[in-house]
């Protein structure tokens, strides 16, 4: 399994029509594509691009494809070509931005020795983003769970390690695993 940009692409060439309903522990999705054209995507609170989005984040999900008949009214508002444009730029960007922060199963937590108010956030970005830091999420955790969008969520994790209030405690790479998330979009042409 490679994502569902994949899947998305598989699917918009042969002009399928399904729903793909994916679920993650307690969250689940559902995406629903008509002709090879995502029509809509759904997760908890979320729609539309942004949901979109999240769910290309998910390196593992169980997967359940449907075939069949789709209606045609889109949350969306874009070309199957449009769509997938996005999604390849979406993976490219992220994969830059989270190139220095470290494995997608790294665990961080706050530093006993390091004044949080170092990082130079402000205590709105600061408080929420701590939080998710309790030795328990990982960092994709972390960058799925926080009330920030994506690339917010990267810079506010960011400032943080670059100020010290974060410390390591699992580097979370396992023998051949990649150092950064989504480390092979980082290098596409």
């Amino acid at each position: 399994y490679h994502g569902l940009f994949y899947l998305l692409r598989a699917l918009a060439v042969t002009a399928r029509s399904g729903i793909i309903l994916l679920s993650r522990g307690n969250k689940r999705a559902e995406l629903r594509v008509a002709d090879g054209t995502v029509m809509a995507v759904h997760i908890a609170g979320l729609q539309g691009l942004p949901a979109l989005h999240q769910l290309l984040l998910w390196e593992e999900a169980a997967l359940s494809l449907k075939f069949r008949a789709v209606p045609k009214r889109s949350n969306l508002h874009m070309s199957t070509e449009e769509l997938l444009d996005e999604c390849e730029r979406f993976l490219r960007d992220f994969a830059h931005a989270a190139q220095d922060l470290g494995a997608p199963r790294c665990v961080y937590v706050p530093a006993p020795d390091r004044d949080p108010g170092s990082s130079g956030l402000q205590p709105s970005q600061l408080g929420p983003a701590l939080r998710l830091f309790d030795g328990q999420r990982t960092l994709a955790d972390v960058v799925e769970d926080s009330p920030f969008r994506v690339f917010d969520t990267l810079r506010v994790v960011k400032r943080l390690l670059d100020s010290g209030v974060l410390a390591v405690k699992s580097d979370g790479i396992g023998p051949g695993d990649a150092h950064s998330m989504l480390s092979d979009w980082a290098v596409m042409p």
